[in-house]
């Protein structure tokens, strides 16, 4: 709404009144005039946790652990906030009174195309996957998880009473996508823990949404990545309880008569440095750990700025401390 408003030189556009433009000024940004977008949205979904009300007993104790997931959902947006297409815009005039400034002779001077409350869309899919861990052996544990999200249906009404456009399958709208990892985690000295594992990041192919002059359409590759991380949690050491009673006092909490009993001295070696390392976390990450470029979509940027980056390989590092 409060954002400022910018002009910027649009080619390519044609005017169904004076035919081909040749640098029209577009004018871009926010509108004070918005409304609020509203929606409705339904939901459907189950977990499974097998063997985990009685897993010593269960029929299925071997998939303890196991824990699978699948929701359904349904939303659909009215009022939507988006930008229209400039080329629509100059082919529905009448739909957009005032977005086009023209000159006393019909020609166009400016295109106002800020944001707009434009039509609906509509979306319904899938969220699914799963989690496994491992019992506690003596070598460690092994923790499984995956989490996909399948598009079923994506569609934009760009006004009302307009018909309703497909984007699934489309440039920023893949299919499919889906994050896979394993990690492995084994407890040290008692109190540590050290885990490492590897996460797997898929995006489907998609189109381009531009067809070339021969009719033809590009298709955006998928895009695989992995990331590496590893980290190691110091633990709190446990605190031992006194066994002796306390100074002057027996057992079962009677006070002594004569010489009082001499209370034992604080073990310095709890004050060492685990006691300024307890609860604190370092983890070092590699994200991209194959540096894979994102595939080539057809447009300004040369890919597709909603689901891949150009980052390439990346490296961090993590101190976390609990007080």
């Amino acid at each position: 709404m409060f954002s400022g408003q910018t002009k910027i030189p649009q080619l390519g556009l044609v005017d169904p009144k004076t035919g081909p433009l040749g640098v029209s000024p577009l004018i871009s940004g926010g509108n004070p005039n918005l409304k609020p977008e509203l929606a409705y949205s339904y939901y459907l979904g189950g977990v499974w946790t097998p063997g985990s009300k009685d897993s010593v007993h269960s029929p299925v104790d071997f998939l303890n652990g196991l824990s699978v997931y699948a929701d359904y959902y349904n939303i659909e947006k009215r009022n939507n906030i988006a930008i229209v297409d400039p080329q629509f815009i100059l082919n529905y005039e009448s739909l957009f009174p005032g977005a086009i400034e023209r000159s006393v002779g019909g020609a166009v001077q400016a295109i106002n195309d800020t944001f707009q409350n434009i039509g609906r869309l509509e979306t319904e899919g899938f969220d699914f996957g799963f989690t496994y861990n491992t019992k506690e052996f003596v070598w460690g544990k092994v923790d499984f998880e995956f989490n996909g999200n399948y598009i079923q249906r994506y569609v934009i009404q760009n006004l009302p009473d307009q018909p309703f456009i497909v984007r699934v399958g489309t440039y920023t709208l893949p299919v499919y996508k889906h994050s896979a990892q394993i990690f492995y985690s084994k407890a040290l000295f008692g109190m540590d823990t050290l885990s490492t594992g590897v996460t797997w990041n898929y995006i489907d192919s998609e189109q381009d949404q531009t067809p070339k002059p021969s009719g033809k359409i590009h298709v955006i590759g998928n895009w695989n990545t992995f990331d590496y991380q590893v980290a190691y949690n110091f633990g709190k050491a446990e605190e031992l309880k006194p066994t002796t009673p306390l100074a002057g006092y027996t057992k079962d909490g009677k006070k002594l008569l004569g010489e009082k009993a001499v209370s034992p001295g604080r073990d310095r070696r709890s004050s060492g440095w685990r006691r300024y390392l307890a609860n604190t976390k370092l983890v070092f990450g590699m994200n991209n750990v194959f540096d894979a470029a994102p595939p080539f979509a057809d447009q300004l940027e040369g890919y597709d700025t909603r689901t891949t980056n150009p980052f390439g390989r990346t490296f961090y590092v993590e101190l976390e401390r609990k007080f």
